[in-house]
């Protein structure tokens, strides 16, 4: 299959030449401009030569129906390419074929109609459930998004095929859309057809009681969405004709439609699917998946469900969310015309249809329209917000205050009060409920269908008073009335035109038409599911005009829509109304004027905040992440914030490819949206950022109630004083690898109030000395900070737990400081928002001139000075009254920084640390909520009494009443051994390279990954290497580098499987195969909560190599070492745990180089080294950790062909989709790439050999392991010799007969794999394997003496005097092998050479072959013949030549007369 690249421009639009039909693909991540979403599915569609084509989401039906019909029969089978597919699959929906449309290029389909929406809405309907199945794939079926096999791309849509065909007609096929339990059947479908054979992928199982569990609550999300979906107006099935006036409009009855409005709500909605949706399924995916047992899994589904139920189930959250996307009638018509499609020519309103009569009321949704009333009188004392349903029910939502004497008022027959919780489940179950109990059916049956209430008191009242229900309007039951002019019509027939009234404008909803001005209402229910409704809106009762927009307009022109506010006034969310135009907000939200914001003095206006208001800078060479925490008093949790780049971003950075910035209304400038972790997140308060180019900004604010990326519930709460902050916590940002010194787990930046001073500051100083400069004017003295790098990643919490009392003093004047800008600020606020009322625009501009001008200490403790500067201001209304409270408060404050800031090295920390600091914090919090209360008492004139006095009079008793976090703050005292060890940086690694012996002469790479640092190494004779001044980082040894000879010392194999690694900062470590798997275990959520894993572990944390060497049977505790830095007693030389670890470390180095050697010839000449041995060291772990937690022995995989085999295959697979991609760039054709299936025959021959020479291994290991349990002596030396002489085998003669054979495999398309491979078998089994084992130990002096060499220093602590480049312990080694360590050890090596004799006699005696003096001789000979080589370890015998792939092979030594302290004679005795 040949296959050429296809690019869309930035309009969507592509190209191709092709001379003959095919198909065109695009793989999940493109990005949707008018949702702005990365699109989750494959996008297949057939082309033909000479037809244009527009690739949709029921476009990708098209290739797998197509096929289905030709696999039943060539009846009805359609050619590649044929419209009339196209026509079939439309057809199933029912829109069937007609002239002058083509369901292939959407010739004739025109957005904006009601033909139009409804194709639009249906194919937002199915990309939703691709989109789902699609997550679900990519998340257990690796390679899902990158594979080239068509039958993975069209997995998902063959699968959505056989769920809908499976439906009688096609009203049935659209309601499956919406079904979760059939959109679980596509995505359990979709697994099914990934799991076949021939999509050639590896997925993660589920099983029947999994998918049972777990799809349906998956499908929720989807199936909510597309719910709201159908609520669109889109039954309209044919085309319908655009009348066109004479100025080029569409006729008023089209454009009266508003469908370019409803266009741009069914995109905000599949935005909602792309994004939020789509994360979800990641999610719960994620969550489901790391539990273990089946209860757990069902706390799990239950918590994920009342989420999804929350997130997506409810109009009103639903529509926030899509709100939120800001995705506007004029953008759609925009994007849709540059796509090439055509559109409905009628204005498109730059607001959107939102509030009711947009995606809110199209839902059916209320929206409460705030002041006026249906008729005047009594109901002019109703607050806003009150809905009411004929013939009797008023519905109080909850937060609108109405007493009950005021109900019995308006109502004067009574009525039943219920707790509503609210009746909106966009048309699935369950039912409305009563909060006790079930509503009753008379209720029940009252409320309407498909029309979303808000929760509330409920009051059944009978019949409402006329007043409300005006009879003359001849309301049917089950109107929804909203003061002061909305009504919602119920779906029906009404024959009698007298509904209503000749004033009444109607806007349609939910598949109706809009009614003539003088016929009957006719509002359908064509589905007759409860569908169908019309909005009505009349003229407010005494209004000298009807209330907008009952005027008709011009005939040419489109009729407006009303002004309404969407749902959050039915139930407000604290902080005020979202949706209208109000003073407050910020970043790029609709809900900031526009215009520079105003200062503190009435009439003045603000620049922008120094140094954002100049051009960004140039960008720096490497991009980063940015880790940075927000800070109060404590942590600032689950609060949105706005990070702006200070340079140029980089044009890579998905969100200005896909153009997804925000941008600042107030003065244009783009940034990214963050929010800090919330409370059931270790990261609480903590915040990153992507694609850092360099120095930023960044704040998080409470301080203004309309922020649309406000998060729901409880948000910007301070962890320790338990208020949330209303000042935005704001400073500059470092570039990342500008902050030094900290762990890799710490933020980079700590960003407290103090750090507001940083703003403004365009000297040249860098970010953390501004740090410094802003906390040294508030008397902070940063004494080198947390971790020597100053206070611009000092995070107060944490130099508590250190134990340190300097750092200690730093933190606690930094809270103290802290405190200060908070209450100063805040009283700011209040005075400001005295003056300018309800109305007062805040920014972050003026809080910056605030912070400017307030946050100095000559003021913080002198009243007259802090009201002058208040006046200067112009805050002076209650400024007076308010600073000595404000002033009490500091003093407080002060005495307890005092009281620390002494603190040196070697002091005594108070033993009052913690009382101080729940005082400290009590202060901060007073001032934050007490004093603002009273302040805002004193603006209103409220009480004859001083709201003041108790804050200069008795401050004690408002310290003593304050509730704050006293647990919180007592665990932030508790001594953290790793953060006091985190300020003493490590001065040297000290690390080895090792596989038998040490990896010598092999180039690496080192890289922090924090600063971004590099260095080049290079190993010595025994495989050391050094790094000074050590950070976290990534450390890669290759023989593929430029220079690189990577050699075992002891057998001389070359070691082609590169080493990748993450080490942390330690002064000592081994990297070594078992190590490796500390990459892939930490990527694994299960080990972390085996190990109570913390954020203060780091990104590399120690029980990662505890993990890897316990899947083994090394328990790390129970044997006295540690495995990160490879020190302890029972891993020195001689001891029966070394020698086991080298057994096990040879066994796993078996895998990896049986893979590479046979990987590399199959997956061709661009396949990447490093890729095949990411995937090979990810399928170890995964197969080595499945073995450990079913049997509690992971090494038992090694060993078992069935199990080694698999491995292959996961390793095979997972590395072939990059390798194809490789080959594709080059323009190869991948056919000639064999499938895992394919290779079966091979992989299974190998994994026999290997299995069996591990097996070898493991009965060395098992009886070292078994000797160090019973205490008993163990012959150490001859277990290493034997091991050495197994892993020579496996690393050189079997590594280089694997390596030939996958390369005639390779080359050979018709070669008998299984043939081929039993002749592999045959030379590496039995005999055969005994005498290449045996040729491997000609020289056993010398493989002791290398052995000695190159093990002597193992498992102890390096040391800091050494010269670099070789630990000490090798010293003592070179030459004659003496000392304490080998004397030891001469004994057993002289028994190994005796128990090797004497065992080839025996064998050559039982064979008949020679006497024992005969064998003794050949023996001696055989070591003779030896001499002359210069190697440890023989490589071949004359019967077993040198295969030229191992390199530089095996060297043999001349073998050694003298050994230790005694001479060997050899000869006869």
């Amino acid at each position: 299959m040949l296959s050429t690249p296809v690019l869309t421009s930035i309009n969507g639009r592509f190209y191709s030449d092709a001379s003959v039909p095919g198909l065109v693909s695009f793989a999940p991540g493109c990005v949707d401009s008018l949702a702005r979403a990365s699109i989750k599915y494959w996008s297949v569609a057939p082309t033909s030569p000479g037809a244009n084509v527009t690739v949709a989401p029921i476009s990708t039906l098209v290739e797998p129906y197509r096929r289905l019909r030709c696999n039943a029969g060539p009846e009805g089978c359609r050619a590649l390419g044929d419209d009339s597919a196209f026509d079939d699959v439309f057809e199933l929906f029912g829109f069937p074929a007609q002239d002058g449309v083509s369901f292939r290029s959407w010739q004739g389909i025109v957005m904006g109609t009601r033909f139009g929406v409804s194709i639009y809405v249906l194919n937002q309907r199915i990309a939703s459930v691709l989109t789902a199945a699609s997550e679900v794939a990519n998340t257990l079926c690796e390679g899902f998004a990158t594979s080239d096999n068509l039958h993975v791309q069209l997995s998902a849509q063959a699968a959505l095929l056989d769920v809908v065909r499976a439906k009688a007609t096609p009203a049935a096929r659209l309601e499956a859309l919406s079904s979760p339990d059939d959109i679980a059947a596509v995505i359990s479908r979709t697994l099914d057809n990934l799991r076949a054979p021939e999509a050639g992928l590896t997925c993660r199982a589920l099983d029947a009681q999994d998918r049972a569990a777990l799809l349906p609550v998956i499908a929720k999300g989807p199936a909510f969405i597309n719910a709201a979906l159908a609520l669109l107006p889109s039954n309209t099935t044919a085309k319908d004709a655009v009348k066109i006036s004479a100025k080029g409009k569409a006729d008023k009855s089209t454009c009266a439609f508003r469908g370019l409005e409803v266009t741009a709500a069914a995109a905000s909605l599949a935005s909602v699917a792309f994004s939020d949706v789509s994360n979800a399924v990641q999610g719960v995916l994620a969550d489901y998946l790391n539990t273990g047992s089946f209860s757990e899994k069902a706390v799990v589904l239950k918590g994920v469900t009342t989420t999804i139920d929350r997130e997506f189930g409810t109009a009103k959250k639903l529509s926030h969310k899509a709100d939120d996307k800001s995705i506007r009638a004029k953008k759609a018509v925009g994007d849709l015309k540059e796509a090439g499609l055509e559109v409905v020519a009628c204005a498109a309103g730059g607001a959107g249809l939102l509030g009711l009569l947009g995606l809110l009321g199209l839902l059916g949704l209320i929206g409460i329209v705030p002041a006026g009333v249906v008729s005047a009188g009594i109901l002019a004392a109703l607050p806003p917000g009150i809905v009411f349903v004929v013939p009797g029910l008023a519905l109080i939502p909850f937060g609108t205050v109405l007493s009950d004497e005021l109900i019995n008022l308006v109502f004067p027959n009574g009525g039943t009060k219920y707790n509503f919780p609210g009746s909106c489940t966009l048309g699935l179950p369950p039912a409305p409920k009563n909060l006790t109990g079930t509503l009753p059916d008379y209720v029940i049956n009252m409320l309407p269908p498909k029309i979303c209430l808000p929760p509330g008191a409920l009051w059944y009242v009978g019949e409402l008073p006329y007043f409300i229900n005006a009879p003359e309007f001849n309301w049917p039951n089950k109107t929804v009335i909203i003061p002061p002019s909305t009504i919602i019509l119920p779906p029906g027939d009404y024959e009698s035109p007298a509904i209503g009234s000749n004033d009444t404008v109607w806007y349609p909803t939910n598949d109706t038409a809009v009614p003539d001005d003088s016929g009957p209402v006719a509002v359908v229910d064509p589905g007759s599911d409860g569908g169908g409704t019309v909005v009505v809106q009349q003229p407010v009762e005494g209004d000298s005009e009807p209330a907008a927009p009952a005027p008709a307009p011009p005939a040419e022109e489109p009729q407006a829509a009303p002004e309404s506010p969407p749902p959050a006034v039915v139930a407000p969310a604290a902080g005020g109304r979202r949706g209208e135009s109000s003073p407050g907000g910020h970043g790029g939200s609709p809900y900031l004027l526009e215009g520079p914001p105003p200062g503190s003095c009435p009439g003045t206006t603000l620049d922008a905040i120094p140094p954002l208001a100049a051009a960004p800078g140039a960008p720096l060479p490497t991009i980063r992440q940015l880790f940075g925490s927000i800070h109060g008093i404590g942590y600032v949790g689950f609060c949105a914030g706005d990070y702006y780049y200070l340079r140029r971003m980089d044009p890579a950075d998905k969100d200005v490819a896909g153009q997804l910035l925000n941008k600042d209304r107030t003065f244009g400038t783009p940034y990214k949206d963050f929010i800090t972790g919330p409370s059931q997140f270790s990261t609480y308060g903590y915040f990153g950022v992507d694609q850092v180019t360099g120095e930023g900004y960044s704040l998080a604010s409470n301080a203004w109630a309309d922020s649309p990326e406000q998060p729901t519930g409880n948000h910007c709460i301070d962890t320790w004083t338990t208020a949330p902050i209303s000042v935005p916590v704001s400073g500059l940002t470092p570039y990342p690898a500008d902050s030094r010194g900290q762990p890799d787990w710490a933020a980079q930046v700590v960003i407290t109030p103090v750090a507001m001073l940083t703003l403004g500051d365009t000297s040249s100083a860098s970010v953390p000395q501004k740090y410094d400069a802003a906390y040294a004017s508030v008397n902070v003295k940063a004494n080198g900070g947390a971790y020597g790098a100053g206070m611009v990643n000092s995070d107060p919490l944490l130099m508590l737990q250190t134990g340190d009392p300097v750092k200690i003093g730093v933190a606690v004047g930094s809270l103290v400081a802290s405190a200060k800008v908070l209450d100063t600020l805040s009283l700011a606020r209040a005075l400001y928002e005295c003056r300018e009322g309800a109305g007062a625009r805040l920014s972050n501009e003026l809080f910056n001139q605030w912070a400017q001008a307030l946050i100095k200490p000559d003021l913080w403790h002198s009243a007259s000075k802090m009201t002058a500067a208040l006046r200067d201001l112009c805050l002076s209304g209650c400024a007076t009254e308010a600073v000595p409270a404000l002033i009490a408060i500091h003093k407080y404050l002060g005495n307890i920084a005092n009281k620390y800031n002494g603190l040196s090295v070697g002091s005594e920390v108070p033993i009052t640390l913690h009382s101080d600091l729940v005082r400290l914090t009590k202060l901060a919090k007073i001032g934050q909520t007490n004093l603002l209360d009273a302040t805002k008492q004193c603006c209103r004139g409220q009480g004859a009494s001083n709201p003041f006095l108790p804050f200069t009079t008795s401050l004690e008793e408002l310290i003593n009443g304050a509730a704050v976090n006293v647990s919180a703050i007592a665990e932030a005292l508790v001594v953290n051994t790793r953060l006091a060890a985190a300020g003493l940086p490590v001065s040297k690694l000290a690390g080895r390279v090792l596989d038998n012996g040490g990896v010598k002469d092999c180039k690496g790479k080192y890289e922090a990954i924090l600063t971004g640092d590099k260095l080049d190494l290079t190993t010595d004779s025994l495989g050391a290497f050094e790094v000074a001044n050590p950070q976290l980082g990534l450390y890669r040894f290759s023989n593929a580098l430029p220079g690189s000879s990577c050699k075992d010392a002891i057998t001389g194999a070359t070691v082609r499987f590169p080493f990748t690694i993450y080490v942390p900062p330690v002064t000592s470590t081994a990297v070594n195969p078992l190590a490796l798997l500390t990459v892939p275990i930490a990527e694994d959520p299960t080990v972390t909560r085996l190990y109570n894993g913390r954020p203060t572990d780091g990104r590399a944390p120690h029980y990662l190599w505890t993990h890897a060497y316990k899947l083994f049977g090394y328990d790390a505790t129970q044997l006295g070492v540690d495995f990160l830095t490879y020190v302890g007693d029972n891993l020195t030389l001689g001891k029966p745990i070394a020698a086991a670890l080298m057994g096990t470390s040879s066994e796993v180095m078996a895998v990896y180089s049986s893979s590479l050697e046979m990987f590399e010839p199959l997956l061709g000449s661009q396949a990447s080294l490093d890729d095949i041995a990411a995937s090979v060291v990810k399928a170890t772990y995964s197969r080595v950790n499945a073995s450990w937690a079913q049997t509690g022995d992971g090494s038992a995989a090694l060993s078992d062909a069935e199990v080694l085999s698999g491995l292959y295959t996961d390793g095979y697979s997972a590395a072939l989709p990059n390798a194809r991609r490789r080959m594709m760039r080059r323009l190869h054709n991948s056919a000639t790439q064999r499938t895992a299936a394919e290779l079966k025959p091979l992989f299974d021959a190998v994994a026999r050999v290997i299995a069996g020479t591990n097996a070898q291994l493991q009965k060395i290991v098992a009886a070292a392991k078994a000797a160090h349990r019973e205490g008993r002596e163990f012959d150490a030396i001859n277990a290493l010799v034997r091991i050495t002489a197994i892993s020579a085998v496996q690393q050189i003669d079997l590594a280089a007969s694997i390596s030939a054979l996958a390369a005639r495999v390779a080359a050979d398309p018709n070669i008998d794999i299984a043939a081929a491979a039993a002749e592999l078998e045959r030379e590496y089994s039995g005999a055969a394997l005994d005498r290449r084992i045996d040729s491997k130990t000609t020289g056993i002096p010398e493989i002791v003496k290398q052995i000695t060499e190159q093990q002597a220093d193992l498992g102890k602590a390096p040391l800091a005097t050494e010269s670099p480049g070789r630990p000490a312990a090798a010293k003592s080694t070179a030459g004659v092998i003496a000392g304490a360590v080998i004397g030891g050890v001469v004994g057993l090596a002289l028994v190994a050479l005796a128990l090797l004799v004497l065992r080839r006699r025996r064998r050559a005696a039982q064979q008949g072959l020679l006497s024992l003096d005969d064998a003794d001789a050949s023996y001696d000979e055989g070591d003779r013949r030896s001499g002359h080589h210069t190697g440890p370890v023989g490589e071949a015998t004359e019967d077993q030549p040198r295969t030229p792939r191992s390199g530089a092979a095996l060297q043999r030594h001349a073998s050694a007369d003298v050994v230790g302290n005694g001479a060997l004679s050899r000869g006869r005795k």
